[in-house]
């Protein structure tokens, strides 16, 4: 529902299947905007912003949580449920900030 949302928008959009996989996509062409979910396997979403700040420090991130946790300081945060429009509206104010 992420992608096709995204990319129905016109965004481009590059997926990962787990943390060190985003990593190295980081690595290869960092994106203007990385969208995470907060657990995946092999790395977590808040280990993988961890070390996303300390390689690209300016990079916008957004993160997506299932709930039961407060967030992460600085870290745009999005609670599932919520609906493309929700999504589209979180993603068009932190690539204009």
């Amino acid at each position: 529902m992420i992608s096709r949302a995204l990319e129905q928008a016109g965004y481009t959009v590059k997926q990962a299947l787990h943390g060190r996989a985003a990593l190295a996509h980081l690595d290869a062409d960092c994106p203007d905007l990385l969208i995470t979910d907060n657990r995946m396997p092999d790395l977590s979403g808040d280990a993988l912003i961890a070390e996303a700040r300390v390689r690209f420090p300016e990079l916008r991130i957004l993160r997506l949580s299932g709930g039961g946790d407060d967030g992460q300081a600085g870290v745009a945060t999005l609670y599932k449920p919520f609906d493309p429009d929700e999504l589209l509206g979180v993603v068009r104010e932190l690539l204009a900030a």
